[in-house]
């Protein structure tokens, strides 16, 4: 049995990689020492970010809105 990724796989796994590094990662220092509702607001923009690539219907089928 082969366990490793295939080469969709890994490309999908390089994408996300990217899009956390480039748009996530730097905000998390100001995530870390801002008031709350800038938090919230930060965290929001990134659900944004993950939901426009379609990261965030994942594990849902079509039907039920996922991707």
């Amino acid at each position: 049995m082969n366990f490793d990724y295939n080469d969709d796989q890994k490309a999908g796994f390089a994408a996300f990689e990217r899009i956390c590094r480039e748009k996530i990662a730097p905000r998390a220092a100001e995530l870390d020492r801002c008031a709350y509702d800038r938090a919230v607001a930060i965290l929001r923009e990134n659900f944004a970010v993950l939901a426009g690539f379609g990261y965030l219907g994942l594990g849902l089928p079509v039907e039920e809105g996922g991707s």
